[in-house]
């Protein structure tokens, strides 16, 4: 008897396999790989009495995400800006579309040029050129510790303003100026 059941099985084991002698390879799975976004950072200033002209040579712009290594974007070439150019809605453009990681980030780091006994960054007072430093030189440059998040996909669009009243300091008796950060960063979407 068990011998007439087995073509029988057989048949019915073939059967709901489908059958037509096709076979079905199943669909692959498909996983869509993180978005990038783009980043796109300008600099502003508030208006200040005291100097006609306060110039910062920047060399590049440095971002810390949560859960990864600093990113650096060196500038070809090194940008001197104006600040005091930069009042009311204008601003410079530091980063334009540059390409990143959606998700969290630490901080922002401006590389200046800012070191003692070069002129790259300065400021103009009555008529006269002041050198303006920063202490650490080129090893902090100004950094923004308030941190950002990036979605996925789409543009992130941030002004850093840069306030000049509060960042430069010039005691009695130095030939330079200190520049001291008193930064912000807003998030142009939300302004």
């Amino acid at each position: 008897m068990l011998y007439r059941c087995l073509p029988i099985a057989a048949f019915a084991l073939l059967t709901a396999c489908g059958g037509g002698g096709e076979s079905q390879v199943p669909s692959p799975i498909v996983t869509t790989p993180p978005r990038d976004t783009t980043l796109t950072l300008r600099i502003t200033d508030a208006p200040v009495d005291y100097a006609s002209e306060v110039v910062i040579q920047f060399s590049g712009v440095a971002i810390k995400p949560e859960n990864g290594e600093e990113q650096n974007f060196e500038f070809e070439e090194a940008k001197s800006i104006d600040l005091l150019a930069l009042q009311g809605s204008n601003s410079a453009i530091l980063l334009d579309d540059q390409i990143i990681d959606s998700g969290s980030y630490e901080w922002i780091r401006l590389a200046v040029n800012a070191e003692q006994g070069v002129r790259d960054s300065y400021m103009i007072t009555d008529g006269q050129e002041i050198e303006l430093r920063i202490p650490s030189g080129g090893e902090t440059g100004l950094k923004l510790v308030s941190g950002f998040t990036v979605a996925t996909g789409g543009a992130a669009n941030f002004t850093i303003d840069f306030d000049v009243r509060k960042s430069i300091t010039n005691p009695p008796g130095l030939p330079e100026a200190i520049l001291k950060p008193a930064l912000r960063l807003v998030n142009n979407q939300e302004v």
